[in-house]
């Protein structure tokens, strides 16, 4: 009990400050184009890089994962050093690593949330949440141009570029990428409100949660093939209002879960 009051009080001490750096928004330098045929070809070309150029290669990280459960169950608490090889940053890749097997030196434990998530489930999204909304770069919906979202283009310089993005009731912030490779250095972005998902798994498991925030940063480097990976990686996650019921063979409520809380941090940096 007092070390998750111990970890709370850091995490609340640093969550301001935490979310300002993550999204501080690049300051207005050069010249602005909201072309959408230019804003078109920006992310048909990042998504091209991603998909070509993105290293497959083991690389190492320090991972840190500490989730809480209405601000005094610690579920998750996790420091170590793990490997990551993905072709892609996709979501299903990212699932693929993360349950592969317990021999895995990558593989998660999803059992402290089994109590909230459907007895047979593939994806356990709840557990994995903060990696899927944090690391599944070409899954992410604003670099693929849709009338929800608006872009402002920044040049800074002939070698730089950050786009900005918003949208209302879905997210906002920017990425910056080399102007002449197309390779991506920094996204960064939260949520602009909160909003609800709802899931029903078959006819037994219904469950309803509110993310009321999201924040993420990840900077990418080039290794020395010239290969892009994911540098840094700094996310934080937070859901109310959890409910959810289990539903026995006769229809009857065996399990139920009202408004619960979710804190969850995930912090992943790339060591030689």
């Amino acid at each position: 009990m007092k070390k998750t009051i111990f970890y709370l009080l850091i995490l609340f001490s640093l969550q301001t400050g935490f979310a300002q750096d993550s999204i501080n928004q690049p300051e207005n330098i050069g010249k602005k184009n909201n072309n959408s045929r230019e804003i078109a070809t920006i992310l048909k070309n990042i998504r091209q890089e991603l998909h070509e150029n993105y290293t497959q290669e083991n690389v190492n990280y320090f991972v840190k994962q500490f989730s809480v459960r209405d601000n005094k169950d610690t579920l998750v608490d996790i420091k170590n050093f793990k490997k990551l090889n993905l072709k892609l940053l996709t979501q299903r890749n990212l699932k693929l690593m993360l349950l592969s097997n317990y021999q895995d030196p990558f593989h998660v434990d999803v059992s402290p949330y089994f109590a909230y998530e459907p007895t047979v489930t593939e994806d356990h999204w709840l557990a994995l949440s903060i990696y899927y909304d944090s690391m599944k770069v070409i899954d992410f919906d604003f670099f693929y141009p849709t009338k929800n979202y608006n872009y402002e283009i920044i040049r800074a310089d002939e070698n730089t570029t950050t786009v900005k993005f918003h949208a209302h009731r879905f997210y906002e912030g920017y990425f910056t990428f080399n102007t002449k490779n197309f390779h991506l250095t920094r996204v960064a972005f939260k949520n602009t409100e909160p909003y609800f998902i709802y899931n029903r798994f078959e006819s037994d498991f219904i469950s309803r949660w509110k993310y009321n925030r999201v924040t993420v940063k990840l900077d990418f480097r080039d290794n020395a093939q010239g290969k892009l990976f994911l540098y840094n990686l700094d996310a934080m996650q937070e859901l109310t209002n959890f409910r959810s019921k289990r539903l026995g063979s006769s229809g009857r409520v065996v399990e139920r879960h009202d408004n619960l809380h979710f804190y969850s941090t995930l912090n992943m940096k790339q060591v030689e």
